[in-house]
């Protein structure tokens, strides 16, 4: 077969499997770009990188979404981060959001709608491999949320830098609301939370993991 014919046989194919739209009228464009060239090595070539699959693109979204903003009131860093469960989202999944919020630091979960009501809720905890326990955590004026009520500097610190963390609070209904969380880059998480709103050194006492 003529050049020529392995070039239009090559177009052809290309035109035919490409999708309708935009998607379409850039590769005509492209195919036109390569037909232009004079060399034949070249012009095949041209096709031949057209025809290649597209890989898949690599890596993936991050575990933990960092959000910053300055306080209007005393022009400190406001730090908010959040991470989804690993599990998929549904009406029983919570997130989870560590925050520097004008030099306090705080942990919670929170869902989209109604969690609990009432001042508190009972929340179990269990960190990696570590025996669960279980507190009342506050719940926010909105419902939503259910927060460490203290020593989130000291929760934060005690955990590990891999892992799993899971919090489940018994909310409306009697219905668990729950979710796992990836521990991988809490180092991070630490130090930026921890710059924001100034930690002070560490202690050598262990804070209790439910409160």
């Amino acid at each position: 077969m003529a050049k020529s014919g392995i070039i239009a046989l090559a177009a052809a194919a290309l035109l035919g499997s490409n999708t309708i739209g935009a998607a379409q009228d850039e590769t005509r464009a492209a195919l036109g770009r390569c037909a232009a060239i004079a060399a034949d090595a070249d012009r095949l070539k041209c096709f031949d990188q057209l025809a290649r699959p597209v890989p898949p693109a690599s890596g993936s979204a991050p575990i933990w979404e960092v959000q910053t903003e300055i306080s209007p009131v005393d022009d400190s860093r406001i730090v908010n981060v959040t991470q989804k469960p690993v599990e998929p989202w549904g009406e029983q999944r919570v997130a989870l959001t560590i925050r520097c919020f004008e030099g306090q630091t705080s942990l919670s979960v929170s869902r989209d709608s109604l969690l609990a009501v009432g001042r508190t809720a009972k929340v179990i905890v269990r960190i990696d491999r570590q025996p669960a326990t279980e507190g009342q955590w506050t719940i926010a004026t909105t419902s939503q949320e259910a927060i460490l009520p203290e020593n989130a500097i000291g929760f934060l610190r005690a955990l590990p830098s891999t892992g799993r963390l899971f919090i489940r609070v018994e909310g409306v209904r009697n219905l668990r609301f729950e979710g796992t969380f990836r521990l991988e880059g809490v180092n991070e998480i630490r130090r930026t939370v921890g710059e924001a709103c100034r930690w002070p050194p560490p202690s050598a006492s262990r804070p209790p993991a439910g409160r």
